[in-house]
């Protein structure tokens, strides 16, 4: 009976010890929002269960549309590790190898014939960055770019530098993956999203989306808090994040989908060891976030002012 006692006093103070480090953590977002430091979500998960989730401020300022923990935002360069699985999963398929190189798909870009996926997964290709390293194009990010004029983009770009000799990153290098991952599977980078990751790792609200933002489907707008008022971010048009950038998703569904990840739902044991190479700081779509001692693996992602 003391044992009894003793083990159920234990499990006691742990909940007590969880509950009062998710109210601290709930207690300085609230205090952000209030102060208009920060507007949206944050979701935490221990294996299979979100111990956390909940949102602040809103998904429509304008219309007074209050953030929950369903709303989705765009989620910028987190979109890089979806592709990069696909195309892992693609390589175990035999469709593809880290080897393969650009020049299968796109010959007339320089150095496309020492390019490989491998150089293109970990930013190792010299092509420039269309988004940060072309002034023009980012004078146009609000308008629709068809794949053609983005191919025609990058192939105009001198080479920054030889492929395979640095790490220098570049949007540049996953809209080309997007684009192959098309021309291989014959399906738009939407349908693969929602067939090779959403349907397999039970994501539901995760997609590439298809239009504008749609408050009616509960997404939320970008905003920057200008001393005053929260102002609404003009949006980007999606073919220019494409698969680099351009993803939606909630905090709960991407939890769920690095814990599938890593878990061997998307792909297998010996793909994801390849993923969690660092080069250079860069695996292929991981980073190695320091914790302590420890070290975390994820991506972070900005667009609009979505961070």
């Amino acid at each position: 009976m003391k044992k009894l006692l003793l083990l159920f006093v234990f499990a006691f103070s742990t909940f007590t010890f969880a509950q009062d480090k998710f109210t601290r953590i709930d207690s300085l977002l609230n205090y952000l929002n209030e102060n208009n430091k920060f507007m949206g979500s944050l979701t935490i998960r221990e294996g299979e269960n979100v111990v956390f989730n909940k949102a602040y401020g809103f998904a429509d300022v304008e219309k007074g549309i209050k953030a929950d923990r369903l709303t989705k935002y765009k989620v910028g360069s987190i979109t890089k590790t979806f592709t990069a699985v696909m195309i892992m999963q693609l390589i175990e398929e035999k469709k593809l190898t880290l080897q393969t190189k650009l020049n299968r798909f796109y010959p007339k870009i320089p150095n496309a014939e020492k390019i490989s996926i491998y150089d293109l997964l970990h930013h190792r290709t010299g092509i420039v960055d269309y988004i940060n390293g072309d002034s023009i194009t980012r004078q146009n990010i609000y308008r629709f770019h068809s794949k053609e004029e983005m191919i025609e983009k990058i192939t105009a770009y001198q080479p920054l530098f030889e492929p395979g000799t640095k790490h220098e990153y570049s949007n540049s290098n996953y809209n080309l993956l997007g684009y192959i991952i098309e021309s291989i599977t014959k399906k738009s980078y939407a349908e693969n999203v929602e067939n090779r990751i959403a349907k397999k790792a039970e994501l539901t609200n995760t997609y590439f989306p298809q239009g504008k933002i749609n408050t009616a489907n509960n997404e939320s707008y970008s905003y920057m808090f200008n001393g005053e008022t929260w102002g609404k971010i003009e949006e980007w048009d999606n073919s220019i994040a494409y698969s680099a950038g351009a993803i939606i998703s909630t905090p709960a569904d991407l939890t769920r989908f690095m814990y599938a990840l890593f878990e061997g739902k998307l792909v297998k044991p010996a793909s994801l060891e390849q993923m969690k190479e660092i080069k250079d700081g860069y695996g292929k779509a991981l980073v190695q976030f320091p914790f302590g001692e420890r070290r975390f693996f994820g991506h972070t992602g900005g667009i609009e002012n979505f961070r």
